[in-house]
């Protein structure tokens, strides 16, 4: 249903920044391949927290590790984004091969659990239903509009680079239509998934898993 039309998107091709012409299609399949792995770990995360609050709670105090479980809970949304991507990057390459597979799906990842601390944290702040309107459209925006080429053309306003998702958006981009992923933008991808762990570590804090 993608009209047959070609669209520029702004890669890394060495260490210049250039616009190439890709087909819609193709752009939309890496942007919603990105988007269907962060919203089902965000919500995995969102509803790891709802569900198992109590009984976290129950088995700090019965003597099992705070870091155990903060370890297993980090084990499952790690799982979760492999799977989804495996799944969606293998439904992506019946029509578009990137150029450098393994940091699309490196980028991918790191994406998904970024959300997926992300939604650690708010399943711990709001309500289930809140909950869930938050993590089906932050990162629709995020992901499927602020980060898209096929909407936001040119360089992107600042407040777009401060999004949760624009430095691991820039690797999935340049890994899928480039030269390959800059280093910077991987590190400052992993500095932002940092982030959101310590917001995901606060959530446990602040739900009684873990005691200082």
């Amino acid at each position: 249903m993608t009209p047959s039309v070609d669209l520029p998107v702004r890669v890394s091709v060495g260490m210049l920044t250039l616009e190439l012409m890709r087909p819609m299609g193709q752009i939309n399949g890496v942007v919603m391949t990105a988007a269907a792995s962060v919203f089902i770990t965000g919500i995995v995360g969102l509803f790891t927290m709802f569900r198992s609050r109590d009984a976290d709670r129950r088995l700090v105090r019965t003597g099992f590790g705070s870091t155990n479980l903060v370890v297993s809970r980090i084990g499952l949304l790690l799982l979760v984004s492999v799977v989804a991507t495996a799944f969606g990057t293998g439904v992506l390459l019946f029509s578009v091969w990137p150029n450098h597979l393994g940091q699309f799906v490196f980028g991918v990842i790191v994406l998904a659990v970024t959300y997926g601390f992300v939604g650690l944290a708010v399943g711990q702040t709001v309500d289930r239903l809140a909950g869930l309107y938050v993590m089906l459209f932050v990162p629709m925006l995020d992901i499927a509009v602020f980060q898209n080429p096929t909407f936001i053309r040119g360089d992107p306003p600042t407040w777009m680079t401060v999004l949760p998702s624009y430095h691991a958006m820039q690797v999935v981009l340049d890994a899928a239509f480039g030269g390959g992923a800059r280093l910077l933008n991987v590190e400052l991808a992993v500095v932002v998934l940092g982030l959101a762990g310590l917001l995901a570590g606060t959530t446990f804090h602040r739900a009684g898993v873990i005691h200082t």
